[in-house]
């Protein structure tokens, strides 16, 4: 780690105490921060840009961020949720997919493989990967049989799921 980011760190760890400071009670530590703080953030990063710079569009970040604090004013404080609103869907509309696309297609993906190949010189015959997809899929349609509350378990759903249980406690090592 280069000297630059060491200094960098102590210096953002020591700001981030001083802001914790004021949970004591208000002190020249805090007031310090505070105004590194205004300075670092609404300066820099707000008025210079639309200001200096022409970067009028980030006028509806500041607003979205003003009506947060419309919280705290009893009038007003229906208006706060509208940045709540934004902040919920543009952090759902970000993690969904990805969320999706990573545990559960991954995982279905994983459980749903060819049983047999097909290559050049035909149909090949089962093999040991062949019967590892099949016991995969077995257990995984039986363990969701077992986690399946819509229906009663009997006759054939309780056998299925009774194999489910089977599978579970392999899985966790109570076989």
């Amino acid at each position: 780690m280069s000297t630059e980011a060491l200094i960098g760190a102590w210096v953002a760890t020591g700001l981030s105490l001083f802001m914790y400071s004021f949970l004591y009670k208000d002190n020249p530590f805090f007031k310090l921060s505070e105004h590194i703080t205004y300075d670092e953030v609404i300066v820099k990063k707000l008025y210079v840009p639309m200001v200096q710079q022409g970067n009028w569009w980030l006028v509806l970040p500041m607003l979205l961020g003003l009506l947060v604090l419309a919280r705290f004013i009893p009038a007003l404080a229906w208006l706060s949720r509208i940045s709540f609103a934004f902040i919920v869907g543009f952090g759902s509309g970000t993690a969904i997919p990805r969320q999706i696309s990573s545990y559960i297609l991954q995982q279905l993906q994983g459980t749903l493989k060819p049983l047999v190949t097909v290559g050049a010189g035909g149909v090949s015959g089962v093999t040991f990967a062949g019967l590892n997809t099949l016991l995969v899929l077995v257990g995984v349609v039986s363990v969701l049989f077992y986690f399946f509350f819509s229906i009663e378990h009997t006759g054939i759903v309780h056998r299925v799921a009774r194999v489910g249980i089977y599978f579970l406690m392999v899985s966790f090592g109570a076989g």
